[in-house]
């Protein structure tokens, strides 16, 4: 029952009381699991302990512990007991479709329950479900240690136990879960990726609809040994010999030596200290156990491009993938701090493209000059193109080539006609950008031709093509195909659509851009 004094729903393990907030029904910091604190640290998630009476989610729930280098000054509310999700609905009755949001962070920071991921919008203006989902990060959600029998993961199992929750609760909030939208953004994109390879091994229709924004698809994940060596090096700074030291440990100190072993060991490819161990390998076949893997939360994490583009793989799960401009500016902070003179510049692409970094070189050599005669001198600073090649080589590329296999490997949902004016009219936000802004206010007189028009063609994902998904214009019929029909669109119409690369595109355009433009 609800009311503008709030709400209660019913879950499996309770029941919880929820706040009226601008149209919206919202309760934070509901468990989908138990705390992963004492033997539960380092450990698969375990099922929420029921309560008796009701439990107040009128006020949001801390973040999960993480990394305190970033906002040192501010940081928000934070706690290794963390595993809730949040939810945001127009009404605790009906059955309206469900996004399920995973936010991102480079798997060791970020959070479910912060102002610009409030889903209070998308539930007022649209009737949708908004959850977002709180996962263990950094060193608590990724510690590999063979020795130990610690395979890591835990932050994705969290995620998937997530999953499991909305499936057997979502209906006391007012949701659907038949129509349940994955979504996720940077680190969460990545995940998305992970689950969407494990739907296809398990079958288990935890979600209907998969939408990536941001996702570094050339990024290659680390085998057992190396996250095992990030492990020894954690264990031997904490002053840990085993599992039981590791468990007891005071939090604040796993943090700390979490953060100084930042970057522990880093190439230039490898982004993130802390993040998903590839489960794909025969020698971490032979040594995980099965308790971890393959019970009721294992994931199957391995390089998602690589199953994408198997001759034999599909999915039955629409798919839509975007990215934006300037993401390499982001990451090359982080591998590659400080100004990069010319020299800088060449090591830095023969770093990342060792054999082909010749012919990367030769591609974008004009815009090299053309840099530095813009600059003035050949020493000035080269991170503008470093960013732009890297944002290429991370997101825009082999997004592309994903976007291409899964068009056709994979059912499409309709979108919505939103403007009759130019799609990628906004430069600096284009459409696929509103992924990172699907919960900000709605601003008056938006302009259509960007955020708007995106946000409209969201909402026809996001309720299964029904009510608003109607004819799509010629730019939206770029992602649109009829679900359950594989291959091409009646006619001639392409399957995907494509904005510009960042540096590539204003030097020489592509073949099979040339063709869309």
């Amino acid at each position: 029952r609800g009311g503008r004094g709030g709400a209660t729903a019913r879950t499996e393990d309770g029941a919880v009381r929820g706040a009226y907030d601008g149209g919206a029904y919202v309760f934070y910091g509901v468990p989908y699991a138990a705390p992963p604190t004492g033997e539960r640290r380092f450990r698969p998630p375990a099922p929420a302990e029921p309560w008796v009476g009701v439990l107040d989610a009128t006020k949001p729930a801390p973040d999960c512990i993480q990394s305190e280098l970033h906002n040192p000054e501010s940081p928000a509310p934070q706690s290794e007991d963390c595993l809730f999700v949040n939810i945001w609905t127009p009404s605790v009755h009906g059955a309206a479709p469900v996004v399920v949001w995973v936010h991102g962070g480079a798997f060791q920071q970020g959070g479910a329950v912060r102002g610009e991921y409030s889903g209070e919008v998308y539930a007022r203006e649209h009737g949708v479900v908004v959850v977002s989902i709180a996962y263990r990060l950094g060193v608590l959600g990724f510690l590999v240690s063979i020795e130990d029998g610690l395979f890591g993961n835990y932050g994705l199992m969290d995620q998937r136990a997530a999953l499991q929750w909305v499936q057997r609760n979502v209906h006391a909030f007012g949701g659907d879960p038949r129509r349940v939208t994955l979504m996720g953004e940077s680190a969460g994109a990545m995940s998305v990726a992970m689950h969407l390879l494990n739907e296809n091994r398990r079958n288990e229709d935890l979600f209907q609809r998969v939408i990536m924004h941001s996702n570094p698809l050339a990024y290659q994940y680390r085998t057992l040994h190396m996250s095992n060596f990030g492990g020894r090096a954690f264990k031997a700074s904490i002053d840990c010999a085993d599992l039981d030291c590791l468990q007891n440990e005071d939090v604040r100190s796993v943090v700390k030596v979490q953060d100084a072993l930042i970057g522990f060991p880093r190439s230039v490819g490898d982004l993130f200290t802390w993040g998903p161990t590839a489960t794909d390998d025969k020698f971490f076949n032979t040594l995980r156990r099965e308790s971890d893997y393959d019970a009721d939360y294992g994931v199957y994490v391995a390089q998602p491009l690589e199953e994408f583009t198997e001759s034999s793989w599909e999915t039955r799960i629409p798919v839509l993938i975007g990215t934006n401009k300037h993401e390499g500016h982001i990451f090359l902070s982080t591998i590659f701090p400080g100004n990069m003179a010319r020299l800088g510049y060449r090591l830095f692409i023969g770093l990342l493209f060792k054999d082909a970094a010749p012919k990367v070189l030769r591609y974008y050599g004009s815009k090299v000059e053309e840099l530095v005669e813009n600059l003035g001198t050949p020493d000035e600073d080269f991170r503008p193109l470093a960013a732009a090649i890297l944002n290429d080589y991370l997101f825009r590329c082999p997004n592309l080539l994903a976007a291409e296999v899964l068009s056709m490997r994979a059912p499409q949902a309709p979108f919505e006609e939103a403007s009759s004016g130019t799609a990628w009219s906004n430069t600096t936000s284009p459409v696929l950008d509103v992924f990172l802004s699907i919960f900000r206010s709605t601003q008056p007189g938006a302009d259509e031709s960007g955020e708007d028009a995106g946000e409209r063609a969201l909402v026809a994902v996001l309720s299964g093509g029904k009510g608003e998904a109607q004819r799509p214009s010629s730019w939206w019929s770029l992602f649109y195909r009829k679900q359950g029909a594989p291959g091409k669109m009646s006619g001639a119409a392409p399957t995907m659509m494509a904005s510009r690369p960042a540096i590539a595109g204003d030097h020489e355009a592509l073949p099979e851009e040339q063709e869309q433009e």
